[in-house]
């Protein structure tokens, strides 16, 4: 009997435990801050916990990202409609022009004064190929255009030739009147002489003319060997083809060059080209042509430096990342002598559209 009043209420406690494993355990914190069955019937539904005061309420994680997304596309277009001006961001300066300058006839190299480093202007003549043969040819062209030239200009014999074919047509008429008066005062056989040398100087005028303008044409003939030959001397030439820099040296004295070898070359550093991409999606090309920019740069120890320049080219295609390519026009200027702003440097450019 004892043991059964020992053991009725440990069976009793282990029934209460087993009825008791499904209810899920409340945390003492939490337990204390619901309300009473009372005090939620009298009070309204709670709201979302709002973070400090004056901020919005605390959202999900997929809430956040969808904002910050929705932030990050119309960033741009926002710029635009607000009227500031775009600023784009790792633009690339570069030549607008550089060139090996070649030569254009066979021959050796007599003069190159070109070095690299020096500053030259258009057409500047920087040396030359062997053009002896040239100027020699040029020289026989020249005397036989002179003389051409003063055959064609010289009008004697044809003044010449008109005076004769005019005295013989007068003694003609002469001996016509004489007959005319007396019948046998001229023989028909003498004025048939006459009439035949009447024919003949008129023949001769004529032939004179023709004569004349031939000298003419010949003139004209020579004149042209003699540009010809100027052509020819010219074409030996090395010319820098336009304002800039000599950066490569390929040929010196006494080498021979072959049509098209490069011999030297020249880039231009005045002006340069900065070239950007633009959205397509925010800007339309005729928004953009013509508009001015600032470019800004950094030097060496970090110096940085403005150019003012304008927009001259925006591409009519759109890449696959949905950009215009465009290209302005930047003045550089000296310092010292040297050239501030140079091609490959990295650059922001910023756009003004007021």
């Amino acid at each position: 009997m004892r043991s059964l009043s020992i053991l009725l209420p440990c069976l009793v406690l282990a029934i209460v435990a087993f009825a008791l494993r499904g209810v899920p355990a409340v945390e003492p914190a939490r337990a204390a801050a619901l309300p009473s069955p009372r005090e939620s019937s009298d009070k309204p539904a709670p709201q979302a916990e709002a973070g400090p005061k004056g901020t919005a309420p605390a959202v999900g994680p997929s809430e956040v990202k969808s904002g910050q997304a929705r932030a990050a596309d119309g960033n741009n277009t926002a710029l635009a409609k607000s009227g500031r001006d775009p600023v784009l961001q790792n633009c690339r300066v570069e030549l607008i022009q550089g060139v090996d300058v070649p030569g254009l006839e066979s021959g050796m190299l007599m003069v190159l004064e070109a070095k690299e480093g020096m500053d030259v202007t258009q057409s500047r003549n920087l040396g030359h190929i062997d053009d002896r043969e040239p100027k020699m040819q040029r020289t026989i062209s020249k005397l036989k255009h002179d003389a051409a030239k003063a055959k064609a200009d010289s009008d004697t014999e044809v003044v010449y030739a008109h005076d004769a074919w005019q005295e013989a047509k007068f003694e003609v008429e002469q001996n016509q009147k004489a007959i005319r008066l007396n019948a046998k005062a001229v023989t028909q056989i003498d004025l048939a002489k006459l009439r035949l040398a009447e024919a003949k100087a008129k023949a001769a005028w004529e032939k004179a003319k023709i004569d004349q303008q031939q000298a003419v044409f010949e003139a004209d003939t020579k004149e042209a060997e003699v540009q010809a030959a100027d052509i020819s001397i010219d074409r030996r030439q090395l010319r820098a083809p336009f304002d800039g820099i000599v950066t490569n040296v390929y040929r010196h004295p006494g080498e021979w060059v072959a049509p098209g070898d490069p011999v030297f070359k020249v880039i231009q550093v005045n002006p340069l080209r900065i070239e950007a991409s633009l959205s397509a999606a925010e800007f339309d090309p005729h928004e953009i042509e013509g508009r001015p920019v600032t470019i800004e740069t950094e030097l060496a120890h970090g110096r940085r430096e403005k150019f003012p320049g304008k927009i001259v080219f925006v591409s009519p295609e759109v890449s696959l990342a949905g950009e215009h390519v465009v290209f302005a026009e930047v003045n550089n200027r000296q310092e010292n002598g040297l050239w501030v702003l140079s091609p490959g440097l990295s650059a922001t450019m910023v756009i003004h559209m007021k």
